[in-house]
């Protein structure tokens, strides 16, 4: 076994990075606090929520009205940009809000 001796300075030095290291790291791999996951969306359940064809989503998609996200061939909507597109009066006043929490 051997033994290494090393100055004051040079030992404080290094546990200062150690619990640098240590804090860069917690928050690496802790959630974030002030952030919730959001909820998404299939295009079925959004069709449901809308009460709408998956040719009028089509159609919403294709004019912006509703942002999406595409994984592989899967469309993937935001629960809050679909409670925002039935907030707006131009998509029709017979949209109802129908989320199971």
């Amino acid at each position: 076994m051997d033994i290494t001796c090393i100055d004051t300075q040079t030992f404080e030095q290094m546990l200062s990075k150690v619990e640098l290291l240590s804090d860069r790291f917690n928050r690496l791999v802790s959630p974030p606090k002030s952030k919730e996951l959001e909820k998404w969306l299939n295009s079925q359940d959004v069709c449901s929520i809308l009460r709408i064809s998956l040719r009028t989503l089509q159609t919403l998609r294709s004019n912006g009205r509703l942002s999406y996200s595409q994984i592989g061939g899967k469309i993937y909507y935001c629960q809050k940009n679909v409670i925002k597109l039935i907030g707006d009066r131009q998509v029709g006043k017979q949209l109802s809000l129908n989320f199971e929490e």
